[in-house]
């Protein structure tokens, strides 16, 4: 590694920093204009495994921009979508969030199967 891969590495971090100033500042003005205030005081009713939602997220997009290099991005596509199905698949198995309960069937593990050989 050489100073200008240190020097890259550095100016892309910034680059984090001017897309987040951003973000806020869009929210900031967004909720300004069309946003009630009233709404504020309403996040106290909310569940706090929701909160959980935007640490998923993140962990999601730090994991992608990982792997890409590593795996390319048709694998990682392939099996995103592929554990997603799957995930889908044993969900709505179990009926879990209040999905309604629907058998795994041979006809299911053959597509789930399918779609991990692609990859």
């Amino acid at each position: 590694m050489n100073e200008w891969d240190v020097c890259a590495g550095v100016l892309r971090g910034c680059d984090n920093v001017s897309f987040y100033t951003v973000a806020l500042a869009t929210s900031i003005l967004i909720f300004t204009f069309f946003g009630k205030f009233e709404t504020i005081y309403k996040i106290k009713n909310v569940p706090p495994y929701l909160f959980l939602t935007g640490f998923i997220s993140a962990f999601i997009v730090l994991g992608i921009t990982f792997l890409i290099p590593k795996i390319g991005a048709r694998k990682l596509f392939i099996l995103s979508i592929a554990g997603q199905i799957v995930m889908a698949i044993i969900a709505s198995h179990f009926g879990t969030l209040k999905s309604p309960q629907n058998p795994i069937t041979f006809r299911k593990i053959i597509g789930a199967i399918l779609l991990f050989s692609e990859a």
